[in-house]
């Protein structure tokens, strides 16, 4: 939206881009702050969405590990309804941080075959 919005894959606005020495990457080429603010708006507002949403949905589904056991006190339903709410949320912050640093991860091994860098 604010990459199309900015018009960066318009040629003409590339090419005064270029000109510049600068990449029309987002609308804070074309619109300034406006364009900056309108960026940064999005991307806390796609934030807290995110964190809402996959609050009520741990909620839910936390309800609904928690409905399955009979628990013979009030107190008792809370608590593992908390607990699993908790860890419900945990590792799906911790499970997505996880997926996206091992894909972006680098080779930390040397690549097989004799070693010999230098001969082409």
């Amino acid at each position: 939206l604010i990459y199309v919005w900015g018009e960066c894959m318009d040629e003409e606005v590339r090419r005064e881009a270029a000109a510049m020495g600068e990449d029309c990457r987002s609308a804070q080429f074309k619109h300034g702050f406006v364009g900056w603010l309108a960026e940064v708006g999005s991307d806390v507002t796609l934030a807290i969405l995110f964190d809402i949403g996959l609050g009520t949905a741990s909620k839910a589904l936390a309800h609904g590990i928690v409905s399955f056991r009979n628990h013979k006190f009030e107190y008792e339903r809370q608590y593992f309804k908390l607990m699993m709410c908790l860890i419900v949320e945990g590792l799906s912050k911790v499970g997505m941080l996880a997926i996206i640093g091992f894909l972006f991860l680098p080779s930390w091994s040397l690549p097989r075959g004799d070693g010999d860098f230098t001969a082409a």
